[in-house]
């Protein structure tokens, strides 16, 4: 069974790190408990990706997913495997003014890991999703 949290991103506050999450029924520590394997963006409907696996269970998984996304910034040599570290809702600096939303409705999210690896993108909507373990589970 695959099951998702979206995030409404009116109700997420300025630099509240949200590593730890628990709602609709799903505790999630993405600093403690998971490691990040992959970063995936796609062009064609302007999503991005980030692929988690359990550090106790490897075949839980966790799939990070921003759509409607504009990367500003991404800092990125993968060795292994990534632990993150903050990943906040910010403000947009413009004229040095300090804005909720871009001219689009899309707001800013950073994403800073251990390694030192960073990840900056404006996003509209926001998933966390738990793909189901096995094929028979779709």
């Amino acid at each position: 069974m695959i099951r998702h949290i979206e995030f409404k991103i009116p109700d997420i506050e300025f630099f509240e790190n949200l590593i730890q999450i628990n709602k609709n029924g799903l505790d999630i520590d993405l600093h403690n408990d998971y490691s990040c394997t992959q970063v995936l963006f796609n062009d064609n409907d302007s999503s991005l990706k980030i692929y988690f696996i359990s550090d106790s269970d490897k075949m839980n998984r966790l799939e990070l997913i921003f759509k409607n996304v504009i990367i500003l910034k991404i800092n990125f040599v993968v060795s292994n495997v990534l632990t993150l570290d903050n990943f906040s809702r910010c403000k947009i600096e413009n004229d040095e003014k300090l804005f909720d939303y871009d001219e689009n409705g899309r707001s800013l999210f950073i994403l800073e890991f251990v390694e030192g690896q960073e990840i900056e993108v404006l996003s509209k909507e926001i998933f966390i999703c738990t793909p189901p373990r096995s094929p028979e589970n779709d």
